[in-house]
């Protein structure tokens, strides 16, 4: 075991060492003086978001959104997708590592 870690380690040591010609040739014909882009401060860019706001019909939304999800939730329930030979094999393991 412990050579085959060490030889992975030199694996790994040597491929660290190569130059990637593609990479140096896209440097180079790119140039070293291309302009990038001005980075903004954090503060500018968060501080242009609004904080969320509630409404009068926020709460009733939401109740809405909370039944509409429970019913999806019942509907796939109600879907059996597995077969009785997967569901019994899937019994089985669950059984079999103490669930």
């Amino acid at each position: 075991m412990k050579r085959i870690v060490a030889t992975g380690l030199i694996a790994i040591t040597c491929a660290s060492c190569t130059q990637f010609p593609e990479v140096d040739t896209a440097m180079n014909t790119r140039g070293y003086d291309t302009v990038f882009p001005t980075l903004a401060p954090t503060d500018d860019v968060i501080g242009t978001q609004q904080a969320p706001r509630l409404d009068d019909d926020s709460a009733a939304a939401l109740i809405r959104r909370a039944a509409w999800l429970r019913q999806r939730a019942a509907q796939l329930r109600g879907q059996n997708v597995l077969s009785s030979t997967e569901r019994a094999r899937l019994q089985s393991a669950v059984t079999q590592h103490g669930g």
